[in-house]
């Protein structure tokens, strides 16, 4: 919405992004009925489902990039930790395919009818709808600062905003951030749990 020059190092993330929704939808899923980190993974869905419905009606496409990013992470998490159940999963990754085709439409479609068998096609679906109820008092939003100048903001999970690690990570990958950071060394990054994080580098 800014315009501006291209900055060729932002697109890796952008090929990472792409290579990560292939792998993850294509992957098998878990077998469990039930899993420890169904609410979680749920409430993440759900906060993606609302944040990237605002950021397309809004015109912040490259603020959507990042919710994608964002709910990309948090299902490598779940696979990784391997605690979710089957359905949640699933609908994880139908809802994670939803919200990428308006930007991936090709891939989004051979990924729904062909990967996963799902009725042709993905852009005759209906747009999935949040439950106010399971983000209600779990979100915050986090200011995110580059040697402290406000560079991007993002929602985060309550929880996973009190994680720094998890903190770092995650501001590590917006599209913005990586444009601000791009070839300068990271000196440390200063997470105020729940508010903000300061990137600081030279």
């Amino acid at each position: 919405d800014q315009g501006g020059p291209i900055n060729e190092s932002a697109l890796g993330a952008i090929r990472d992004l792409l290579r990560d929704v292939w792998n993850l939808a294509s992957a098998d899923g878990p077998d469990q009925p039930y899993g420890a980190g169904d609410r979680d993974l749920r409430r993440a869905v759900h906060a993606a489902i609302k944040g990237v419905g605002q950021d397309i009606e809004g015109f912040r496409f490259n603020v959507m990039m990042s919710k994608l990013m964002i709910l990309r992470n948090e299902l490598k998490r779940a696979q990784a930790d391997g605690a979710v159940a089957r359905e949640t999963w699933n609908e994880a990754i139908r809802t994670f395919l939803l919200l990428a085709a308006p930007v991936f439409p090709h891939l989004a479609e051979e990924l729904w009818t062909t990967t996963l068998g799902l009725p042709y096609s993905i852009h005759q679906q209906p747009w999935p709808v949040y439950d106010p109820a399971l983000l209600e008092q779990s979100q915050t939003t986090l200011v995110v600062q580059v040697n402290g100048k406000v560079r991007d903001q993002v929602v985060l999970d309550a929880e996973v905003a009190r994680d720094q690690d998890r903190v770092r990570e995650l501001v590590l990958a917006l599209p913005r951030i990586k444009q601000h950071t791009a070839g300068a060394t990271i000196r440390r990054i200063i997470v105020v749990p729940g508010k903000l994080a300061n990137i600081v580098v030279v």
